[in-house]
């Protein structure tokens, strides 16, 4: 199936040229969450792997759900645009996973703290 394209001319659209939803903020969310854990399981004594799963977690995933959200308001605008559930639903597992895993990193850092 294909379309006329935005300025009605006769050069026909196909459907690959569909305008989707960014996928790549979700996905590094989850990869981020996913380090984020990983360094507070496996540097539970280490401040550095600590401070940085901190980061990864609690700070670094939300900014990119900012990014996802702004990419998709732009997206959206377009004409062509397909609506797919997918890439929202894993960037909100990401985001709360990052941010679970960036709180256990928190307060693993601040029990580290509190004991020199």
């Amino acid at each position: 199936m294909s379309f006329l394209n935005d300025a009605g001319s006769a050069a026909l659209v196909t459907p690959d040229s569909r305008v989707r939803a960014a996928t790549w903020p979700g996905y590094t969310a989850v990869i981020t969450g996913c380090c984020s854990a990983a360094m507070a399981f496996l540097g539970h004594a280490n401040l550095l792997m600590l401070g940085l799963g901190y980061v990864l977690g609690a700070v670094i995933t939300p900014v990119l759900a900012v990014f996802y959200r702004v990419i998709f308001e732009n997206r959206r605008k377009d004409p062509w645009f397909v609506r797919s559930t997918r890439p929202g639903r894993v960037m909100t597992l990401g985001v709360l996973f990052g941010v679970a895993a960036g709180m256990v990193n928190a307060w693993l850092l601040a029990t580290e703290f509190a004991k020199r």
